[in-house]
């Protein structure tokens, strides 16, 4: 297949993937939910940015929830909803952002849950979603490839948690199902996602934005994508590891432990497609375009997608 042809490609494939992208900065009890932990500022910024990110793909579905939309009710209802619509996606991304706590009962130790807007403070059984649950909700998702992204402090399903869906489960079921999943976290179930004043973003988030649109950390760096311009998660991770790791050396002198991971069916990582280089992918379309080379100079913008379909 020609370069061009294998853009043209892309194009359907992303018009043909979904996204879910949830947001909290602001909570219903606010004064309880951030006692004793840093109030997050920039959330559902994050969540914003890459709705903007997934839309300049071409993505046709993207939900967003932001703050006081995500409820728990409609958090599940959008989940149930992908699991009904996504038969034939080629792509179903998940984004989180927004807190992440640790229960504290007896009932439920050390349980990593994620708090919805209405999440409350010493009933996160009844009124938040671990983390664990979650990933439970995203393996009955029928589309052949999907990616959640957990921009929250322990973001991850605690391994000594009693009666929960363990993880292993859940990686275990898409693969006997032929899916390719991938769960990618901001840290571990012990520790906390910062939040950079500077960028005004989460530092996961932000890293990862980078990674999806292939963004060099440096006029010498190269773009990690194919030479259609294509960002694969293999890709992905090249350009976030070097982001997170210049980004995260500015709080070396704080001792904080943030370790962002990845885990799930990761032997078609190389296949999977889930950001664009915009600067290559457009170089691809107008070289085939029969434009002059001038413009491929002077294009540096997003090109409009349904441009691209009438080619």
């Amino acid at each position: 297949m020609t370069a061009y042809g294998k853009v043209k490609n892309i194009i359907e494939h992303f018009k043909n993937s979904r996204a879910l992208l949830i947001g909290i900065t602001k909570y219903k009890f606010s004064e309880q939910i951030n006692q004793g932990v840093n109030e997050i500022k920039y959330a559902h910024k994050d969540a914003y940015k890459l709705k903007k990110v997934f839309k300049s793909f071409g993505f046709q579905h993207v939900e967003r929830l932001y703050n006081k939309q995500a409820t728990k009710g409609n958090i599940v209802e959008c989940l149930n909803s992908l699991c009904k619509l996504s038969d034939n996606a080629s792509l179903v991304v998940i984004f989180w952002a927004g807190h992440g706590a640790l229960s504290e009962q007896d009932l439920d130790p050390k349980t990593s849950y994620l708090l919805p807007y209405n999440a409350e403070v010493g009933n996160f059984y009844n009124t938040a979603i671990s983390v664990a649950d979650f990933l439970y909700f995203a393996s009955n998702i029928k589309a052949k490839n999907i990616v959640v992204l957990m921009d929250t402090c322990h973001a991850h399903p605690n391994p000594q948690t009693p009666n929960r869906f363990p993880a292993s489960d859940f990686y275990r079921i898409f693969k006997l199902n032929g899916k390719n999943c991938i769960f990618m976290g901001a840290c571990y179930h012990d520790e906390y996602s910062i939040e950079s004043n500077a960028l005004k973003r989460g530092l996961f988030s932000f890293c990862v934005e980078k990674g999806l649109t292939g963004t060099p950390l440096s006029q010498n760096d190269h773009v990690e994508c194919d030479d259609c311009g294509c960002i694969t998660l293999d890709h992905l991770m090249l350009t976030f590891r070097k982001w997170f790791q210049a980004q995260f050396e500015q709080y070396a002198e704080y001792n904080i432990n943030q370790t962002p991971y990845i885990s799930g069916e990761w032997s078609h990582a190389s296949d999977i497609i889930i950001g664009q280089s915009t600067r290559k992918f457009s170089e691809v379309v107008i070289e085939n375009s029969g434009l002059s080379k001038n413009i491929i100079e002077a294009s540096k913008a997003v090109i409009d997608l349904k441009w691209l379909e009438g080619l």
